[in-house]
Order: C-alpha cells, then structure tokens, then sequence
C-alpha cells in the first residue's frame, strides 16, 4: 500500500448482508426461478458453481494535513458499500436480465439513463424551479458506461487508455 492509496480485498458474504436489505435482495433468502441459484447460506462459496469474483481498484488521494488518512477511509468504506449493494442487486436482479443479449443490455442502458435524465431534469422532481442554464442545451448529467472490450485500441499504435479516451469522447458526443 502505497501512501495516499488503500486497498480493500474482498470481505465474506456475510458482509453483504450487513447493509440495508429489501427482502427481495436478501440474497440469503432469494432464490432464482429462471437459474436455480440461491439462496446464499454461510459457506456458500464451496458449494456453489458458478462463482464469479469482481475486483475494483479505487485510488483515494485526499492531501490536506491532519485529515488525509481519515478521509481517504471514509471514501474507501462507502465506495465499497456502494459497490456490494450494487453487486447485490445485480444478482437480485438476475431473471431480469438472464438471457439478455449484448444489444438488449445496451438498449436497457440507454434507456434507464435516459429516464434517470428526465427525472434529474424534472424541475418538481429534482426541487428546481426551472431547468439548470446549459446554454441552450440539455447536457446528459449521465452517460453510458464504457466496457473495456468496446475501448480497446483499434489503432496499433495507439495505447489502451487513448483508446478509452477515444471511446468516451464518442458516447458523449452522441455517435
């Protein structure tokens, strides 16, 4: 661990359990209908197949003195803890989005970003008495994530993360 920077490595699943829990997400007692999975039970991981793990590398980098380390904490704590709810969800979730294709899951994107969109820009929804002055224009406060298959270099020359760039640069600009 460098200064400056932490690292979470994953926690037990019991940890997942700890936070705020609807109980359609309780994935202790969910169980999904289209795949058989679930519901998760102390030790799960040896008995259950497949298991995917998902990593996250998050740098914090908070300078200022007397507060640093226990900011960069905070930060860590809550990212992760969005991140396992996330996660959570995702699986809740999973006979919505089972047999989805690559298309269906970008058109589903699109979508939910553009209903998130109306509801920020919605003056009675967001609080505001009007829409925020854009010059004219109403600029997504949400974009499409951007998948590192969808911005590998195409270009050999050209590095992975120019790449990236290039890609985000793209979605922005509505292509």
């Amino acid at each position: 661990e460098g200064e400056g920077k932490a690292t979470s490595l994953p926690s037990p699943a019991v940890a997942i359990f700890c936070l705020s829990v609807s109980a359609q997400q309780d994935l202790r007692q969910f169980r999904s209908v289209k795949t058989g999975r679930g519901p998760f039970t102390e030790g799960w991981r040896d008995t259950q197949l497949p298991i995917m793990c998902s990593y996250k590398m998050v740098a914090v980098s908070f300078e200022v003195y007397g507060f640093q380390t226990r900011v960069e904490h905070w930060v860590h704590k809550n990212i992760r803890d969005i991140l396992l709810i996330g996660h959570r969800q995702a699986f809740a979730w999973i006979d919505e989005w089972i047999g989805m294709s690559i298309d269906d899951v970008r058109d589903f994107e699109k979508r939910v970003m553009k209903e998130t969109n109306l509801k920020i820009f919605t003056p009675e929804i967001s609080g505001q008495d009007s829409l925020p002055s854009t010059g004219g224009t109403l600029r997504p406060i949400l974009t499409r994530s951007t998948s590192v298959q969808e911005s590998r270099p195409t270009d050999p020359g050209e590095t992975d993360v120019q790449g990236r760039l290039r890609t985000i640069e793209r979605s922005l600009s509505g292509q």
